[in-house]
């Protein structure tokens, strides 16, 4: 982990004893970016460290996924599962995306439970973030990442396994308040990723939310913010919900239901 707001001795604090979190440097270019862009430098810098430290500790695997994400295979690892697989460099997973709450949560991994599925482009332009899926990577010296979400240099073919196989399912705006407060951290940020005209960022929603957000933290008023939320909170067992149901774009995840209460 990495964070530019607290300094490496607030890190070391709050790991303590707990040694299988790896405290990163992430990157050190453009420090003025946008958040939104900056984070995705940060992550591949990390991702290389996190490569070479993995390496040198015999570990097979790295899996870049975010704070804000699961790895959930349905039925358990098994023999088949991917991880047990000798014939491949890197492995694609396909991502689902949690519908949001109208109530507040203290761990949306609990409750949120409903996932728009990533089943064709029509269903992807309905994501409030991406679309294109989370990969894992066999290690080699060779292996690093090719942004957020893909891998180069490793040796073997790519595989992408069945999406009720295994799934990362993504919970990135899941309430209100963890949307209001993601897009006061992004600000002002432009159309574009990294500021070049050569890579717009394509993520409507993302846009959207930019600028009602920023319009409220202006004015004071935030109205049509909570209207502009509301709108993308589905009623359940409404009609558009049943239908979606009926049509299988929604689903139910209880990623969570086996582990022990703490």
């Amino acid at each position: 982990m990495d964070d530019p707001d607290n300094t490496r001795e607030d890190l070391e604090r709050l790991r303590g004893d707990r040694r299988q979190i790896l405290l990163c440097n992430g990157s050190q270019v453009s420090p003025e970016m946008s958040p939104e862009s900056r984070i995705l430098m940060r992550q591949q810098e990390n991702v290389k460290d996190g490569i070479a430290y993995l390496l040198d500790h015999d570990y097979a695997w790295l899996l870049h996924i975010d704070s804000d994400e699961l790895l959930y295979e349905p039925g358990g690892e098994t023999a088949e599962s991917w991880s047990r697989r000798q014939d491949v460099g890197s492995v694609r997973f396909t991502n689902h995306e949690a519908l949001p709450l109208n109530t507040t949560s203290e761990n949306a991994f609990r409750d949120c439970n409903w996932f728009r599925i990533n089943g064709d482009a029509n269903s992807r332009r309905r994501f409030m973030a991406y679309g294109n899926g989370k990969s894992a990577v066999r290690l080699t010296h060779r292996a690093a990442p090719d942004g957020p979400h893909s891998f180069k240099g490793y040796r073997g073919p790519l595989y992408e396994p069945s999406a009720d196989e295994v799934m990362i399912l993504h919970y990135p705006t899941p309430t209100y308040e963890r949307w209001v407060a993601k897009y006061r951290h992004y600000g002002d940020f432009g159309d574009y990723w990294y500021d070049n005209p050569q890579i717009p960022n394509g993520v409507e929603f993302m846009l959207k939310s930019r600028d009602v957000v920023q319009d409220a933290v202006k004015s004071g008023d935030w109205r049509k913010a909570r209207e502009f939320w509301d709108g993308r909170v589905m009623v359940e067992d409404g009609e558009a919900w049943r239908e979606d149901v009926e049509d299988e774009r929604i689903r139910q995840y209880e990623p969570l239901a086996g582990l022990a209460a703490p």
